[in-house]
């Protein structure tokens, strides 16, 4: 006689609860669905229509009131020629004040000359004619520095959304091609990320600019500054049946 075991018992309910839970194949194919992955790229070109130009005025005097007051005037010099121009003062944004000791080398030693302020400035031009002519003025001005020059777009987000817009088509153009190669019929989108590349920015040193300057006219073309792209990317999972 077979003596069973009260590990035998539970060993073969075990199995049985295991052949129970397989699930057979009709079961499989009504709930896993073929996918299809593709990426779609979308780019948009186009003339900036703004630029920043970042700019700073300093002074260096023994006494830092003295300092202070000359980097006020020539300040002042800077929104002159930039109202000229016709930029509005919310247009103009201060960046910042510094005080800054200024030394030299006598006799191997660091000796005190005085304190330098510099004010830096950020001017937003929405009207890319008028480039030319203020970059012009604070040349001929002589009391600031040029940092940089930054173009950009007005409307950012309406160049990001056209270019979404051709990535989204070439995204489902792609999926329409795969699928037809393998005689299958596109659904509904599984999954969807995007990701919009901001465009490079423009930038002009001081150096450049102040070359560039003496060969400005005040009618200089805003194709000057070229073309600036906006790209964008969009992964997308399709089911397909």
């Amino acid at each position: 006689m077979k003596k069973i075991t009260f590990f035998t018992v539970c060993a073969s309910l075990l199995l049985i609860g295991i052949a129970c839970a397989q699930p057979t194949d009709s079961h499989v194919s009504t709930h896993v669905k073929d996918t299809i992955r593709v990426i779609g790229h979308g780019e948009v070109s186009a003339e900036p229509d703004k630029a920043i130009i970042s700019i700073s005025v300093s002074a260096i005097n023994p006494n830092v009131n003295a300092a202070k007051a000359e980097a006020d005037k020539k300040y002042q010099q800077v929104l002159a020629v930039a109202k000229a121009q016709g930029i509005e003062r919310t247009d103009i944004k201060l960046l910042g004040i510094n005080l800054n000791p200024e030394y030299e080398w006598r006799n191997n030693k660091q000796n005190l000359t005085g304190t330098r302020v510099n004010r830096s400035l950020a001017i937003t031009v929405k009207k890319m004619s008028s480039v030319a002519p203020l970059l012009q003025g604070l040349v001929e001005s002589n009391v600031s520095r040029i940092d940089r020059v930054q173009t950009g777009f007005k409307d950012r987000a309406g160049l990001e959304r056209k270019a979404l817009t051709a990535a989204i088509a070439d995204a489902k153009e792609k999926a329409q091609f795969l699928a037809s190669q393998f005689s299958k019929e596109l659904s509904s989108a599984y999954s969807i990320s995007e990701h919009v590349q901001q465009p490079t920015l423009r930038r002009f040193d001081d150096g450049m600019l102040r070359r560039q300057a003496s060969a400005m006219s005040a009618d200089l073309p805003p194709e000057h500054f070229g073309t600036q792209k906006v790209t964008a990317q969009v992964s997308v999972v399709f089911h397909a049946n």
